[in-house]
């Protein structure tokens, strides 16, 4: 199985637009199982309870589709790699990207992001890339 770390990105794209591609990327990749970091979940709390009205519904239901059963989603802890945070004075968006640049060079994983800052941090260090391309799944 495939393992592909979702990022807040991604994970608010995929609740909030119709997404096509799960079946091509199985097809090229093998069965998908979707890990959403323990981060990210708190990160979509955070936004949920205090961004603006239209933030806050998308984290809303980024959060609600977390138990959908279509997507295989593992919440995961990446605390392991807290040093990261520690050795790093960024906080927020900056330390919860740091975890899963680091969760996903050491696993190997994919990591599903749309956020073009991520892709260029993860070029050559994680498994590959997927990402949004009007509204369907690829790989980069």
């Amino acid at each position: 199985m495939v393992r592909v770390l979702v990022d807040t990105s991604f994970l608010i794209a995929m609740a909030n637009r119709p997404v096509r591609g799960i079946e091509r990327l199985e097809t090229n990749l093998g069965k998908v199982e979707f890990l959403i970091p323990d981060v990210v979940v708190r990160e979509l709390e955070r936004i949920a309870e205090s961004a603006g009205v239209k933030r806050a519904k998308e984290a809303r239901a980024a959060l609600q589709i977390i138990n959908d059963v279509r997507f295989r989603f593992s919440i995961i802890d990446v605390s392991k790699h807290a040093e990261i945070r520690k050795g790093n004075s960024s906080s927020g968006r900056g330390a919860v990207d740091d975890l899963i640049v680091a969760h996903a060079e050491s696993a190997r994983c994919y990591v599903a992001t749309l956020d073009k800052g991520m892709i260029k941090r993860l070029k050559g260090r994680c498994a590959g890339i997927v990402t949004l391309q009007d509204d369907t799944m690829i790989v980069v």
